[in-house]
C-alpha cells in the first residue's frame, strides 16, 4: 500500500507538468511519449522488486497523467466546432467504459499466469495506444478554424 501511495506522486507531478508539456509540443507527441513513458514504468512493475515498485508507479503514474491531459486538449482540437461536445463527450464515455472493463481483462491475468503477466500485458497497451496516436493529425500553434477546415 505504500509503494502504491508513493506511485501515485507521479499523477501530481504529471498533472503539474501537462500544461507546460501541451502549450511547447505538439500534442499528439505528448500523449505518445506519455504512453511510452506508461508503458516502461509498467515493464519495471513487471520486474519490480520491493525497492523498485513504487519507482514504477511513480513512471506509470506520471506517463498516464501527461497523456491524459494532453488528450483532453487533443480531443478539444481535432473535431469540428458543430460536433466537438458530442465528441468529447464520447470520447471520454468510452474513456469511462475501458476503466470499467480494465478489471475484467487485468484480472484474469493476476489470478492465472500473476502481476507480471498483468504488467506487461499493461505495457503492450500502452505501446500499441503510443504507436496509434501518430496516427492522427497536428494540431500546435493551428487554430481552431484551420482545424475544422
Amino acid at each position: 500500500m505504500l509503494a502504491s501511495g508513493l506511485g501515485n506522486l507521479g499523477f501530481l507531478v504529471g498533472g503539474l507538468l501537462a500544461p507546460w508539456l501541451v502549450d511547447r509540443f505538439e500534442r499528439k507527441i505528448v500523449i505518445c511519449g506519455g504512453a511510452v513513458v506508461a508503458a516502461l514504468g509498467f515493464a519495471v512493475l513487471a520486474n519490480a522488486t520491493p525497492g523498485t515498485a513504487v519507482l514504477g508507479g511513480l513512471i506509470v503514474g506520471f506517463g498516464n497523467f501527461a497523456a491524459i491531459s494532453a488528450a483532453y486538449t487533443y480531443t478539444g482540437e481535432i473535431f469540428p466546432a458543430a460536433a466537438r461536445g458530442s465528441a468529447l463527450a464520447v470520447g471520454d464515455g468510452l474513456g469511462h467504459i475501458g476503466g470499467a472493463l480494465a478489471p475484467f481483462l487485468v484480472l484474469p491475468l493476476l489470478a492465472g499466469p500473476g502481476p507480471r503477466a498483468a504488467f506487461w500485458g499493461l505495457a503492450g497497451v500502452a505501446a500499441a495506444s503510443a504507436v496509434v496516436i501518430l496516427a492522427g493529425r497536428r494540431t500546435t500553434n493551428r487554430s481552431l478554424d484551420e482545424l475544422s477546415s
